[in-house]
C-alpha cells in the first residue's frame, strides 16, 4: 500500500497507478481477479482500464453501463461498497459479460472518486464463494482513496498545464506553447532533412478593438471567430498543423 501511495504522487500517468493498484488488490485480498473500471462517454460507459486475471482482449474495452441494473451501477447509486457473496443468490443484479465469461461467483466493489466527480469502480472477484469481510472492504476502500487522490492530482496538473500554455480568452495555444512546438518541429526537420512552414497573420487595426468598450467581449468574439475560420479553411489541408495566438 505504501508503494502505491508513493507511485500516486510521482507517476506520470494514471495507468501506472491503476496497474499497481490491481496488483496490490490481488495480492492483498488473495483473489484471482481485480480491476479498475473507469467512466467514459459522459460518465455512462465503464471501461476495463486495468486488471489482473482477465483474458486477453478485454483490456481497454467497455464492459458495463451505469444505466444497467448491475452491481457496479449500484455502487454509483448508493455511493457505498457492494458485496456479493454468490451471484446465483442475487437475481436483482445482471452479471456482466466480463464476469460471466470468467465464471465469477463473488465480488466486492467500491467507488473511486467523489460523489460529484466519480472516476470509476475498483473491484475484487473470485470464482468460488467468498465472504468478503469488513477488513477486506476497508483495504479495498483504502486503495480506492489513493486512486481518487491520484486522479485529482492528474486533473489538477492537466488544468495548470493547459492554463500555462493557452490564451485565457480564446483557449488557443499561446506564445510559450508555440515556441516549444516550433523548436520540436525544427529539430525534427533538421534530423530528417525536411522543411517546415510558419504562417504569421497580423490583424490590422486590432488596437482599435482593444480601445473600444466593451473591450474584453469584442476581442474575445473576434479572436474566436478568426481562429475558427482559420482552423476550418486551412488546417484540413495541412495535417499536423496547429493554431497559436500571441498578444
Amino acid at each position: 500500500m505504501a508503494t502505491l501511495g508513493r507511485l500516486a504522487l510521482s507517476a506520470a500517468s494514471l495507468d501506472e497507478v491503476y496497474a499497481e493498484a490491481v496488483s496490490v488488490i490481488a495480492q492483498g485480498l488473495s483473489v484471482e481477479f481485480s480491476n479498475v473500471l473507469v467512466l467514459e462517454g459522459s460518465q455512462k460507459s465503464l471501461v476495463l482500464q486495468a486488471g489482473i486475471g482477465w483474458k486477453p482482449g478485454w483490456m481497454g474495452q467497455p464492459v458495463g453501463d451505469t444505466q444497467q441494473q448491475t452491481h457496479t451501477s449500484s455502487v454509483f447509486e448508493s455511493h457505498e461498497p457492494v458485496i456479493i457473496h454468490d451471484f446465483s443468490e442475487e437475481p436483482q443484479f445482471i452479471r456482466s459479460e466480463l464476469l460471466a465469461s470468467h465464471g465469477i461467483v463473488s465480488s466486492v466493489d467500491v467507488l473511486v472518486g467523489g460523489l460529484e466527480k466519480p472516476v470509476g469502480v475498483l473491484g475484487a472477484y473470485s470464482t468460488t464463494i467468498r465472504h468478503f469481510s469488513a477488513d477486506d472492504v476497508s483495504f479495498l476502500q483504502g486503495v480506492a482513496n489513493i486512486l481518487s487522490a491520484a486522479a485529482e492530482r492528474h486533473w489538477t496538473n492537466q488544468r495548470l498545464s493547459h492554463m500555462a500554455l493557452h490564451d485565457s480568452l480564446t483557449d488557443l495555444p499561446n506564445r510559450s506553447l508555440l515556441t516549444d512546438r516550433l523548436n520540436v518541429a525544427l529539430s525534427f526537420a533538421h534530423r530528417h532533412n525536411q522543411h517546415i512552414a510558419l504562417l504569421f497573420l497580423d490583424l490590422d487595426l486590432f488596437k482599435h478593438v482593444n480601445d473600444e468598450p466593451p473591450r474584453l467581449y469584442r476581442r474575445l468574439h473576434i479572436l474566436r471567430g478568426w481562429s475558427h475560420e482559420l482552423t476550418k479553411t486551412i488546417f484540413p489541408r495541412s495535417p499536423g498543423a496547429s493554431c497559436s495566438i500571441s498578444p
